[in-house]
């Protein structure tokens, strides 16, 4: 075999490597996508120390929205109830979607930090709860669904 067979053969490979992989990843966004199109609701809360600093709490079925945010010793310090139109409620079980939040894993731990950031996310869906955990290590597209989570309701003021 010569070298330009070989290069060849490699750039062949390469793209059918590149291919099946995106492939692949759009079976993944498309699985994730149906199962999201299940949630019925979504409740994200942010840890220190183990006590809720803040929450969201989204019901898809009432199209409720809400937001509270504590001080360390447990009072509340904010709170927000807005609703969520049948739009946005699509565009928040598409943001799961896209964010394979379906497919996350039950706990996300990084035990070689002692301190930091803790979440803690519950997943209603149709006929069951799914909760995922996570300590100072973040599945995919984590930061991009918690930016998503906190813009997509309407608060009222």
């Amino acid at each position: 075999m010569n070298k330009r067979t070989l290069k060849y053969c490699l750039a062949g490979g390469l793209l059918l490597g590149v291919l099946c992989l995106l492939l692949f990843g759009l079976s993944f966004t498309a699985r994730s996508l149906k199962a999201a199109a299940h949630i019925r609701s979504l409740r994200f809360e942010s840890l220190g120390f183990g006590q809720v600093l803040f929450e969201y709490q989204l019901d898809l079925d009432t199209g409720l929205a809400e937001y509270n945010s504590y001080e360390y010793d447990g009072t509340l310090r904010t709170h927000k109830e807005g609703r969520l139109s049948d739009a946005q409620q699509k565009q928040l079980q598409r943001a799961c979607g896209l964010a394979l939040v379906p497919l996350w894993k039950d706990q996300y731990v990084d035990p070689r930090i002692c301190d930091g950031d803790q979440w803690r996310m519950v997943i209603g869906y149709e006929d069951e709860e799914k909760g995922i955990f996570g300590s100072n290590a973040y599945p995919p597209f984590y930061w991009w669904l918690r930016r998503r989570i906190s813009e997509i309701p309407t608060w009222e003021q």
